[in-house]
């Protein structure tokens, strides 16, 4: 695929792009997060299908990187980066995964951080624990902000969706799999990727499950309206 050759992310690996049951399939290796985010980004721009199956494989590099080293240079980004100076936030790395703690000021801060990590030499998968002070919704270039408590505990890579009804559908299958929710007390509405969640459940567990629903349809954020209420058996 052309724009992945000339892309400056991507064009140093040999990735492949194959189409197979009107979806593009990613494959090939890289060593960072962020060249294989970026080829799917450019799939779903060129390819008028629904949905990229990202089978990218994220491996280390030639050369051995410490953890300290990893460390190192993430702290050094951060610290010398004109709006993330000052952020306050704990860089634990253990082997090639890199765990984040702390508070910054919003979402967008959030997903700066997570794009500047992912862009690190040996960084192969990250844990996020970032909390934000403001709940303003701000949607990344390359990753999606989620709110704290509902973010997965490692971001997803898997299928990129590009057609709002897909996702939709994507996740109302997932809603009628799930034993504690009942999907019919639920709207569902996506625009854009962005998922807003309407209706009734009766416990904090089913709302919870249909928001990991939600994501494990791959919505790329999930805004949730759902008012818990006791529902008459």
């Amino acid at each position: 695929m052309a724009a992945l050759k000339h892309d400056p992310v991507t064009s140093p690996y040999s990735i492949q792009a194959n189409i197979k049951n009107s979806e593009v399939i990613l494959t090939r290796n890289v060593d960072n997060l962020r060249t294989k985010k970026k080829a799917a980004q450019n799939a779903v721009e060129i390819f008028a299908i629904s949905t990229v199956n990202n089978k990218i494989n994220l491996l280390p590099s030639d050369r051995k990187i410490s953890s300290q080293e990893i460390k190192n240079a993430i702290n050094n980004v951060i610290f010398t980066h004109p709006f993330l100076n000052k952020t306050k936030i704990a860089v634990d790395v253990n082997e090639n995964t890199v765990t984040l703690n702390g508070e910054v000021s919003n979402f967008q801060t959030i997903a700066e951080i997570i794009e500047l990590v992912s862009k690190t030499k040996g960084v192969l998968e990250i844990k996020n624990n970032l909390k934000a002070k403001s709940e303003d919704i701000y949607i990344g270039e390359f990753y999606s902000a989620f709110p704290d408590h509902y973010t997965p505990a490692v971001i997803p890579y898997g299928k990129v969706v590009k057609n709002d009804n897909l996702l939709e559908n994507n996740i109302e299958e997932e809603m009628f799999l799930n034993p504690f929710i009942d999907p019919k007390l639920i709207k569902i509405e996506v625009l854009s990727g962005v998922v807003t969640l309407n209706g009734k459940v009766n416990s904090d567990k089913s709302r919870k499950e249909a928001i990991k629903s939600a994501y494990e349809g791959d919505a790329v954020f999930v805004k949730d309206n759902l008012k818990i209420v006791s529902l008459a058996r």
